[in-house]
């Protein structure tokens, strides 16, 4: 979406962190915060199936991520593999 403070906001050649700026009224950080760390979990979820499950030191960021995103049934099917 062309937005007209968005337009050109990021000339100093620096890649954005979010698609619009924090003075545009399309700005939504918890959407795009939401997208992140869903997509961070099928990240982790997909190594973690071409090794031996997801890695000790990222399992409670993991967990934490699963309820972060409102994924119930993934947290309760990550905690009974791991008994």
């Amino acid at each position: 979406m062309e937005c007209a403070i968005c337009k050109n906001w990021c000339r100093d050649g620096s890649a954005p962190i979010t698609e619009h700026d924090k003075k545009c009224p399309n700005y939504n950080l918890e959407n795009e915060s939401l997208e992140l760390v869903k997509l961070l979990i099928n990240g982790m979820e997909r190594w973690g199936s071409d090794e031996d499950g997801i890695h000790k030191d990222a399992w409670e960021a993991y967990l934490k991520a699963l309820v972060f995103v409102g994924n119930l049934n993934g947290l309760r099917n990550a905690i009974k593999s791991a008994e």
